[in-house]
């Protein structure tokens, strides 16, 4: 017992004397979330400010991208941002949410509970109301109300304009999240940041993009969201494209070289790569056992199916002697599936089995360590 405690004194020693010890990681966590609803916008010298219902996100005008969320950096209580105030050098962001007044130092890398916002003379940029002299992009309508309105008939009110006094104004909308305008044109540019969707059960990574899917919530736009954490950008499969307008819950995605298949409560979606379109919508007349589809695997001209009521086989080739769709297990709920080495296993209701494809042979697995009747929710290798 008396080495152990030497061995972690001495722990502590080192690590105190390299400045580790009980230190916060800074830059080490980002959150993201639904940002698509902006209360309030602000600008200084190098980025713009967007206070949403889900923190704050900054655009870097200078370099034409997006930077990293504020929301997760320590000190910031409440993520509903009210009110947002920025210094026109950058080195300090005021916010109001519903947990109170704080502000942020860029110096420190943290927030700080303060009284109040400074006054808006002290910062940049110029708050505008809504006038007729917008313009909107392809699909969008826009009334003289201050309203964006989409080819579906979605309605997206603009809740914040700001001219930047340089060359631009920065537009909030309530569900479409962030735009910007020439000052002199009015021509409106979208852009795109964060999820589509307030809860994520289901990623998939591809190659460095992830495409993400779950609970649809209440949010009007339902999908996928896909996110290139390399470039810091997002986009989105927008199910109301291909007329599917019930909110569908995603549980499972996987992409393949050309398409993505996603299992929703509702059949499958077929999801063309390049231009991020649903191409196919598949149900239980196109040969799934059941509509409600919890995991789903592409290969070799097959879709497997793993649906409330068995597994679904769908061949896809169109050369293919088989018959199109078969079903197996179909007394089991399949919760996962994983490709193993020839062979797809299965978490199923009732345990683990394992499809050999070559021959169709399906076994149970038995080892002690796995019970043989209870549910297997996920496999992986």
């Amino acid at each position: 017992m008396k080495k152990i405690v030497c061995a972690l004194m001495f722990l502590l020693f080192i690590s105190g004397t390299n400045g580790f010890c009980f230190e916060f990681l800074k830059g080490l966590v980002v959150n993201y979330g639904d940002f698509s609803y902006i209360s309030s916008i602000a600008v200084g010298y190098q980025y713009a400010y967007f206070g949403t219902t889900n923190g704050i996100i900054r655009y870097d005008i200078s370099n034409d991208r997006w930077g990293d969320p504020m929301t997760g950096i320590e000190g910031l209580r409440g993520r509903d941002i009210k009110a947002i105030t920025a210094s026109r050098d950058d080195q300090n962001v005021w916010v109001r949410t519903d947990q109170g007044i704080f502000e942020y130092t860029e110096v420190f890398d943290r927030w700080d509970g303060v009284d109040q916002i400074p006054n808006d003379e002290l910062t940049n940029g110029r708050h505008l109301r809504p006038d007729p002299s917008y313009f909107p992009p392809p699909g969008f309508n826009y009334l003289n109300t201050g309203v964006i309105v989409d080819e579906f008939g979605r309605q997206f009110p603009l809740t914040d304009i700001v001219d930047d006094g340089w060359s631009h104004l920065w537009i909030g909308t309530w569900g479409m999240g962030a735009f910007r305008a020439d000052n002199t044109s009015r021509l409106m540019q979208p852009l795109p940041y964060g999820l589509i969707q307030q809860d994520i059960s289901t990623i998939y990574s591809d190659h460095g993009v992830l495409w993400m899917g779950g609970e649809p919530g209440n949010s009007p736009r339902t999908g996928l969201t896909i996110f290139d954490w390399r470039k810091n950008s997002f986009a989105y499969v927008e199910s109301q494209a291909t007329f599917i307008f019930q909110a569908e819950k995603v549980n499972d995605i996987f992409p393949d070289r050309k398409n993505v298949y996603v299992a929703t409560d509702n059949g499958i979606w077929d999801i063309d790569k390049k231009n991020l379109q649903i191409k196919n919508h598949l149900y239980h007349s196109s040969g799934l056992p059941d509509n409600q589809v919890f995991s789903v695997y592409a290969g070799n001209d097959t879709l497997f199916a793993g649906t409330n009521s068995g597994l679904g086989i769908i061949y896809l080739g169109k050369e293919n002697s088989l018959p199109p769709a078969r079903t197996i297990l179909a007394s089991l709920a399949i919760l996962t599936l994983d490709y193993i080495d020839g062979d797809l296993w299965m978490g199923t209701s009732q345990g683990a089995f394992r499809l050999t494809v070559s021959n169709g042979k399906v076994s149970r697995l038995t080892v002690p360590q796995v019970t043989q009747t209870g549910p297997v929710y996920d496999i992986k290798h």
